[in-house]
């Protein structure tokens, strides 16, 4: 299954789906607001920190998150981001939100960068990647989507 990318004004987002998993990734800073995933969700933020809320609790900041099935959240980064989808059943239930700390995101990333090219992933990690010189500008009014296989 191929997966896209999108680029329009200096911001790039690239989709890869797989059997089990998914990776999205952003080339800039990005906020939802509160939703409900059915699947795992690891965020990993490419040289800042994500803001999770979670229930009644407080925002918590970190350099990685990992967001369970069904639990309602908001979450934001503070720079461009890798966010990898995880077949729920892949995984044990959790209660809550975990953050990761600085040396476990940056392992994630490396692993997800290492095994890119053969799983196809290098256009999602390229586009989280905002220290990665961009391949020519996009003028405002100029996106486009460019399928990946």
């Amino acid at each position: 299954m191929g997966g896209w990318r999108i680029e329009r004004n200096d911001r790039r987002a690239a989709l890869v789906p797989g059997d089990e998993a998914t990776v999205y990734a952003e080339s800039a800073a990005a906020a939802v607001t509160r939703h409900v995933h059915p699947v795992w969700k690891v965020v990993l933020p490419v040289g800042g920190t994500v803001c999770v809320a979670a229930g009644a609790g407080r925002p918590w900041h970190a350099p990685g998150a990992v967001v369970p099935p069904g639990l309602a959240h908001t979450c934001a980064t503070s720079s461009g981001f890798l966010a990898l989808f995880v077949d729920a059943w892949r995984l044990p239930p959790a209660a809550g939100a975990l953050p990761l700390d600085a040396g476990a995101a940056l392992r994630l990333l490396r692993a997800l960068d290492n095994t890119a090219a053969e799983e196809g992933a290098g256009e999602a990690v390229a586009a989280a990647d905002t220290g990665t010189a961009r391949r020519g500008r996009v003028r405002p009014g100029e996106g486009h989507i460019t399928p990946t296989t």
